[in-house]
């Protein structure tokens, strides 16, 4: 600290402009950028959507998606913004990495964040547009939360920044607003913790921050939006700043907390304590390969076996905090080395274990695994024999994902994400790059086919996607010819998600994961019959930490096949000696029954509506009101009286169409450095009488801005004595 001056005058001790790198309260710390993102902006209705040159076809339609996804929350809400809110999109995880928008470091954990600040909402593109469409819903529903808080709190005269909200409430609400509904991954967790003993109450909840409040407190807004309506999440929002959590729930619900936890989790047991006896646990028909077996034990993902079933790698974080490679043996799962770590290797600062996994080349000598190094995604191909990297491949790429070897193991495919679109590349062993698809569906966690002809991927492509309305199906298998491009969607992908496709040593079948029953299963397709079988009832569910990690690996010549396993709040690798002896139950398609919704129902759309159940007017007690000189049923309301249809998350969700914008109302603009306020010191004064200094008067406060991508920051500071 500078000297206090004796002089009486306001002394400016620190004025700084900083050309890159911290965030406010790290101010001086840096944060590497390894090159430099030419921001615009887009401006929408409601908001500032900031994006670089290469990603501006995607950053076009994520600006239609977060005007469409502000309809719908704001609909249930009941709440508007009344300042327009920045949106700061990357086109990859390493690129979102590098923001200064944020304070330290970001996980690859981390699909997006709101900060309160500036209310920005920062996340990247992921190659999936659905995906990409649940993080950007799910961060919107925050900034409506800071929000609220904000204006009810100035309202009520209390400090907003004094109030905090728990996390099942935050994070829970979030995943509800923007799934709609209590999906197959949550389910599992659901499951799994019913089963295992460790489902939390309201008031435990309350008391973690992790993890756990996400699926949690998912639930349990499921469970106050199908008993009292999703217009109730609103007032619940905005009385809880104001009254507290514990008062908000009582005045709105009628119940305490302590009353509506007891409600909760006995709904949550009777739903998933009848379904234990129903399902199947995995070591009934496989080997227990890794030891998750509590809580806090550390967790076994991506794992890829090698061509004679011998050997497999995975990665965990099994002896420290960073998620490490590991070499064990596939049949007894007992450790041979590892491989590499992360922690201590600069080279590999990521093995981007949410949606990636290694792939051993057909002759069982080299894998081939991609990892984040330098500010960008390597192909690296490692001497398994030898024991170290023989070849580090980068490309002009943004992301890559799951590399996967030619039968000849001359050529690796792998998911490349440029400007965030996932495209389907492949590259020789010395970096001829050659790009298989290109288009706005999503080609993930591809696959090569035993005869080489063709790559298995988990697409969005179908019939039931339109991305001119950023309409998404369900994920499929689908077939990609290596030499055109051209897609194939396999059949009997109607119900459910279908992801991480592997192929049988004669290359005749397939196994993938399907959702279609509520529990991530195996199944099994021929290509000969096209018959598609489960071939598991697993009681969790065949998962990773995502929707799309990676959880299957099929031994090429052995046929031995490693799966993922979730159990114990956590993750685990099985072993199947041989898949194709479990029994098999072939899926039969149905046809869902949709019924319309009445005309001048939410934007006129055709939702799908549950009918109402009316009473029986003939039963006794019935009673009446005089109409006129007429009588009706107390039931029926007058004739022609109009009630709206209540809000529904889920209906509002299912209308692609609803309140989607057209990108001819959007304007464009350079972005140019402009300063706000990141923290006001308060202010101080004190006076002094006598002394060595003699009377006089002290005080001092300071001011730090930076500009919206936190690349630009001041500090000023003064000090009066």
């Amino acid at each position: 600290m500078a000297r206090p001056l004796r002089s009486g005058l306001l002394a400016i001790l620190a004025v700084a402009m900083l050309p890159a790198l911290a965030s406010a309260q790290y101010f001086g710390r840096n944060k590497v950028q390894y090159r430099a993102f030419d921001f615009q902006i887009i401006k929408t209705e409601h908001f500032d959507v900031y994006y670089y040159p290469v990603e501006r076809e995607a950053a076009l339609d994520a600006a239609r998606m977060v005007e469409r996804s502000y309809g719908r929350i704001s609909r249930v809400l009941q709440h508007e913004f009344q300042e327009r809110k920045p949106v700061i999109l990357y086109a990859s995880h390493s690129d979102f990495q590098q923001t200064n928008a944020l304070q330290g470091e970001l996980d690859e954990s981390t699909g997006g964040v709101t900060e309160s600040l500036k209310s920005r909402m920062i996340l990247p593109f992921t190659g999936s547009y659905a995906d990409f469409d649940h993080v950007l819903t799910h961060e919107l529903v925050h900034g409506f939360q800071y929000d609220v808080i904000l204006h009810r709190s100035v309202a009520s005269d209390v400090n907003p920044f004094m109030v905090r909200l728990p996390l099942w409430f935050m994070e829970g609400m979030a995943e509800y607003l923007s799934i709609g509904t209590i999906d197959a991954h949550t389910q599992s967790w659901l499951r799994d913790a019913v089963l295992d003993g460790y489902l939390r109450d309201i008031n435990e909840m309350s008391q973690r921050d992790d993890y756990l409040s996400y699926r949690f407190g998912q639930s349990l807004w499921a469970y106050i939006g199908s008993k009292w309506g999703d217009e109730v999440v609103g007032i619940l929002l905005e009385k809880a700043p104001r009254l507290g959590v514990e008062r908000a729930f009582s005045s709105t619900l009628g119940m305490s907390l302590g009353e509506l936890s007891k409600e909760w989790q006995a709904e949550v047991r009777k739903t998933y304590l009848m379904q234990v006896t129903e399902h199947s646990r995995p070591e009934t028909f496989a080997q227990k390969l890794t030891k998750h077996d509590k809580l806090y034990d550390p967790w076994f993902l991506s794992p890829a076996i090698s061509p004679d079933g011998s050997t497999m790698v995975y990665l965990s974080q099994r002896e420290g905090f960073s998620m490490d490679m590991w070499l064990a043996d596939a049949r007894t799962g007992k450790v041979k080395d590892r491989l590499i770590s992360s922690a201590k290797n600069a080279d590999f600062e990521s093995f981007r274990y949410m949606s990636s996994s290694a792939a051993f080349s057909n002759d069982g000598m080299s894998l081939a695994f991609v990892a984040k190094s330098g500010g960008t995604d390597a192909l690296y191909i490692y001497d398994v024999r030898r024991k170290k990297v023989v070849q580090k491949l980068k490309f002009e790429l943004s992301a890559l994902q799951s590399p996967t070897w030619s039968p000849d193991g001359q050529s690796i495919a792998f998911s490349g994400i440029e400007g965030g679109i996932s495209d389907l590349y492949v590259t020789d062993k010395k970096g001829k790059l050659t790009r298989i698809t290109q288009d706005r569906f999503a080609d993930l966690l591809p696959a090569w086919s035993p005869d080489g002809s063709t790559i298995a991927v988990t697409t969005d492509r179908g019939p039931t996607t339109d991305l001119k309305d950023l309409k998404y199906g369900m994920y499929r298998i689908a077939l990609i010819d290596v030499a055109s491009g051209y897609a194939t969607i396999l059949p009997h992908q109607d119900a459910g998600k279908n992801v991480n496709a592997v192929w049988s040593p004669d290359g005749t079948k397939l196994i993938w994961v399907n959702d279609r029953t509520g529990v991530n299963n195996l199944y099994l397709y021929d290509m000969k019959t096209t018959e598609l079988s489960q071939i598991t009832d697993l009681i969790s569910g065949a998962i990773a930490v995502g929707p799309l990690s990676p959880v299957l690996s099929w031994a090429s010549r052995s046929g031995r096949l490693l799966f993922g396993h979730f159990e114990s709040a956590g993750y685990n690798i099985y072993g199947i000696e041989d898949p194709l002896a479990l029994p098999r139950i072939p899926v039969i398609e149905s046809r869902a029954l949709v019924v319309a919704a009445p005309e001048g129902a939410i934007g006129g759309s055709s939702l799908p509506v549950i009918a109402a159940l009316k009473p029986d007017s003939s039963a006794t007690g019935a009673s009446y009101y005089r109409q006129g000189t007429e009588l009706r049923p107390s039931h029926e309301l007058p004739v022609g009286t109009t009630v709206a249809a209540p809000v529904s998350v889920a209906a509002l969700l299912d209308s692609a169409a609803l309140m989607l914008p057209d990108t001819t109302d959007f304007s464009t603009a350079k972005y140019n450095v402009k300063f706000s306020a990141d923290m006001i010191g308060r202010p101080q004064i004190g006076t002094q009488l006598g002394g060595i200094y003699g009377n006089g008067v002290t005080g001092g406060t300071y001011v730090v801005l930076s500009d919206m991508l936190g690349n630009h920051n001041i500090v000023v500071a003064g000090n009066l004595s």
